[in-house]
């Protein structure tokens, strides 16, 4: 495979390792955004690799057919970037609600412990990723 077709191919992979992320937390799939992770690292890696394998004039024949490449790749990066700020702006809200709670079952409970002595109040957590 030559230099320039390695590129294609890992840009191509690298596209698809975003849509699938995006899709993912699209989908509010934490935990399958999460193992996509790896992927899309692994992902970007390759791309860099085998941009930095090829000089800029070796480039140049094929320059419109790999800007047509770079801007699905913009794409895909700005989507991910979207969904992955939505992600955190949720997962923030979630922690924030649980801090409140805890913090609400705290003082309105005396606690255990002997009496008039303050203790740990009970507190609860389900999570499910």
């Amino acid at each position: 495979m030559s230099a320039i077709a390695t590129l294609e191919r890992a840009a191509l992979d690298l596209a698809a390792a975003l849509e699938a992320e995006t899709r993912a937390l699209a989908a509010r799939d934490l935990a399958a955004a999460a193992t996509l992770g790896g992927a899309k690292q692994a992902a970007l890696e390759a791309f860099l690799a085998a941009r930095a394998a090829i000089p800029p004039e070796a480039l140049r024949p094929v320059a419109a057919d790999l800007a047509l490449l770079v801007d699905r790749l913009r794409a895909g990066v700005e989507a991910n970037r979207a969904m992955l700020q939505q992600a955190l702006a949720v997962q923030a809200r979630v922690i924030e609600t649980m801090a409140r709670a805890a913090g609400q079952a705290a003082s309105a409970t005396q606690g255990y412990g002997p009496a008039g002595t303050a203790g740990a109040a009970p507190l609860a957590l389900s999570l499910r990723a």
